[in-house]
């Protein structure tokens, strides 16, 4: 059986084992990163898989969430556990009440086996739009991405990306009850809210435009409106709650503030920031529209004809909400994972006409996405480094 046959019949089984094999090779990245690790003589590969942000996971498993929010010297808020969603250190908590297990083990096993999933889910969802073959093959692309190793990690990536794929793949398959129940679950892992309600609602308008085919019943219209709704919820659920056990109304927002050292949302502002760094202010927005302006191109151009509109849209969606909200750092690799659709446009498989190259520039961006692991982890991993944190 040739790899193609292999690729077509059991697509979901070989994505795993590419996803098993690049997170064997991420694992030897992290052993060997630890070895030259700043401030240490030399750290396991644990000590590094949950460092960053799993070490303030560890301290919501062990203490849980604050019942204040901390403040600095100045009186503004201080970096605290609230800017980490509580689903993932929930499921680590039950898991090693169950298993009597360490966190480093725990978690970090966790993420590994939820990457799995998440891999046969990303499969499931794409092979509607490219077919079995291609659909494994831009799973295996996004298991090599460069910030790949947080998968394994004590990060919630493998639980966000495994929920994600599966609400996408319910809004893409008009599943809508299934697409409602999911929202508020990924709203409780990942802050996602923005581009979800963009892709809900283009997922929505789909359905609407073919009622002529397709007579769209009342009962229907109602599980839609509900999924929009509820869809447009999920995001703030944690942001009340924070606010309700605090007693500070907008406590979530200035928790996520405080790692821009401010109190006051700039759209945009941390990613022209730090290219004012290196260039002047009118280039440095000139920059900031080229890429733009390519995302666009990538996601939007013939190269994803295939994808659909929701996952072409969430693309689009999802990295303008990074653009504009995130703290531009070495993490905004790792936010990279999201955008997946775009692994199907790499190799060539998003067009009218799928490229007939498409393993050989598969084989060539995995190579490169494995040596980019290599820079970006001795780069962040090693400890205070160039980046901040992963």
């Amino acid at each position: 059986m040739s790899v193609r046959q292999v690729l077509r019949t059991h697509p979901v089984l070989t994505a795993c084992v590419g996803y098993v094999v690049l997170r064997a090779i991420s694992a030897l990245v992290i052993i060997w990163v630890g070895q030259h690790a700043y401030h240490h003589p030399s750290r396991d590969y644990f000590g590094v898989a949950t460092q960053w942000d799993g070490q303030w996971y560890r301290r919501i498993v062990e203490h849980g969430y604050p019942a204040t929010l901390p403040h600095r010297p100045d009186g503004s808020v201080a970096e605290n556990e609230y800017a980490f969603l509580p689903l993932y250190p929930g499921l680590i908590r039950a898991l090693i009440w169950a298993t009597g297990g360490s966190f480093e083990v725990v978690a970090t096993t966790l993420s590994l086996v939820l990457g799995v999933a998440a891999t046969g889910m990303l499969v499931v969802l794409l092979r509607r739009f490219v077919g079995p073959a291609a659909a494994a093959v831009a799973a295996i692309l996004w298991a090599a991405s460069p910030a790949s190793p947080t998968l394994q990690m004590a990060y919630t990536e493998s639980l966000a990306m495994l929920l994600l794929g599966a609400l996408l793949w319910a809004l893409t398959r008009e599943k809508w009850l299934i697409a409602t129940v999911l929202a508020p679950v990924v709203g409780l892992a990942r802050p996602l809210g923005p581009p979800l309600i963009v892709a809900a609602l283009v997922a929505a308008w789909l359905r609407w435009r073919a009622r002529a085919d397709r007579p769209l019943l009342r009962g229907e219209r109602i599980r839609i409106v509900a999924m929009v709704v509820v869809t447009a919820l999920a995001g703030w659920i944690w942001a009340a709650y924070v606010g309700w056990r605090t007693g500070v109304r907008n406590g979530y927002v200035l928790t996520e503030l405080a790692w821009q050292f401010t109190d006051k949302a700039h759209p945009f502002g941390s990613l022209l920031s730090q290219l004012n760094r290196v260039v002047p202010t009118p280039v440095s927005v000139a920059i900031a529209v080229a890429v733009g302006l390519g995302i666009l191109a990538l996601a939007l151009g013939p190269w994803a004809q295939r994808l659909g509109w929701v996952l072409r849209l969430w693309v689009v969606a999802y990295l303008g909400y990074i653009a504009a909200a995130a703290l531009v750092n070495a993490s905004v690799v790792r936010y990279l994972l999201p955008a997946f659709p775009l692994a199907v446009v790499l190799i060539g498989a998003g067009r009218a006409r799928p490229s007939r190259r498409q393993g050989a520039r598969a084989i060539g961006w995995c190579l490169a996405f494995v040596i980019l692991q290599v820079v970006w982890a001795w780069g962040v991993l090693r400890g205070p480094g160039f980046g901040g944190a992963p």
